[in-house]
């Protein structure tokens, strides 16, 4: 997974990430996003090669994993709470190029401070909503 783009928040404490920045897909929202939209061999490819651990709450189990993609494939989006970064959180979705394959992802982070639960599923609409209207560009 590659940042390619941000757009900052005007919260006076915010996160940050770095145009340029890579991190193995399992490690972001965007990227459980996409392996989400891929078939189960390439999941599979994904998670034979060893996930390297981040933070103490970074998901390295591929069984772990493999359950969260149920749930992603099932809600339309990812969440990450801790996964990348200690006291980040995150929800994301995954662009789709032609045929519906996963071309990239869409993701809003913030600090874990200002994560609620209770809002996810609206940020997941939201993610998820801008998501497919890029798709639908392309």
């Amino acid at each position: 997974m590659v940042q390619i783009e941000r757009m900052d928040s005007h919260q006076a404490v915010r996160t940050f990430i770095k145009v340029g920045s890579t991190w193995q897909l399992p490690h972001t929202s965007g990227g459980m996003a996409i392996m989400a939209r891929l078939p189960d061999d390439e999941v599979d490819r994904i998670l034979s090669n060893p996930i390297q651990q981040l933070t103490p709450q970074t998901d390295t189990d591929p069984e772990s994993i493999r359950m969260k993609i149920e749930e992603i494939r099932r809600v339309g989006y990812a969440v990450n709470v801790n996964q990348n970064r200690m006291g980040v959180c995150a929800v994301g979705a995954a662009v789709l190029g032609e045929g519906g394959c996963p071309v990239g992802g869409i993701g809003i982070s913030m600090p874990e401070t200002r994560f609620d639960e209770h809002r996810v599923p609206w940020w997941g609409k939201q993610v998820s909503d801008t998501a497919a209207n890029v798709s639908s560009l392309l």
